[in-house]
């Protein structure tokens, strides 16, 4: 029987994090890219000198980008292997970014503390969304904003991600188990609960030609897509 949602690939991969070329994470750095210029253009100045919690930060492919425009960044994360080389490529690039072992349901982090919080391909990992929609709620201030990212339970989202994606080994086999996926009303529903309102949301597809060009996902906005991602603001009352 094979395995899904093998969170084990991110630190038994770690050394090839930020290897241009590596097969396990080019795809997951291309989206990590193209999402990182929506961030931009959504929030922009706003991020310079703004404290950010990169919540499932993984190897650091956005804890660094937001650093490099000025973001205070902390990157939390549960795989010690993953962090230890986002450490090393902060160090590299000359970045100070605070990276912290911990489970991003439960962090050691004060409330109220972050202007922005990112769940970045975090909830499609975890068997109880609603707990971590809610903990990214708590770390951000009122008025703060949260980004999510993540993919649509249903048979387009089965096809692209899982029976095309790690079935051509665009995406390691076993990453994803589309039973956790979440439905843009599901998040919805979570996000409402834990006092954070929709500002935009976005769907996304991968671009067949310039994916097939590099053989990496690569994505592009659409009117639908496998991918749907939401900006919410947390309530101020």
């Amino acid at each position: 029987m094979s395995v899904r949602n093998d969170l084990a690939i991110y630190g038994q991969q770690a050394e090839h994090w930020w290897t241009s070329d590596s097969r396990a994470f080019r795809s997951l750095r291309a989206k990590c890219a193209h999402d990182l210029e929506l961030v931009r253009a959504e929030w922009g100045p706003r991020l310079a000198g703004a404290s950010v919690a990169d919540l499932g930060c993984g190897g650091g492919f956005l804890s660094l980008g937001l650093a490099e425009l000025g973001a205070a960044v902390v990157g939390v994360d549960l795989s010690r292997a993953a962090l230890a080389a986002a450490r090393e490529q902060a160090r590299l690039c000359g970045l100070r970014v605070r990276f912290l072992c911990a489970d991003v349901a439960d962090c050691p982090l004060e409330s109220d503390s972050f202007e922005f919080a990112l769940l970045h391909d975090v909830l499609e990992h975890v068997e109880d969304a609603g707990r971590v929609v809610a903990e990214a709620a708590r770390l951000v201030r009122p008025g703060g904003g949260v980004f999510v990212s993540t993919l649509d339970r249903g048979l387009l989202s089965r096809l692209q991600v899982v029976w095309l994606g790690e079935g051509l080994g665009l995406i390691p086999r076993g990453t994803h188990d589309p039973r956790l996926f979440l439905t843009p009303g599901e998040l919805e529903a979570h996000a409402r609960a834990a006092g954070l309102r929709t500002t935009r949301t976005l769907r996304c597809r991968p671009d067949l030609p310039a994916t097939l060009r590099d053989w990496t996902i690569r994505l592009r906005v659409a009117p639908s897509g496998p991918v749907h991602t939401s900006f919410l603001v947390k309530d101020r009352n």
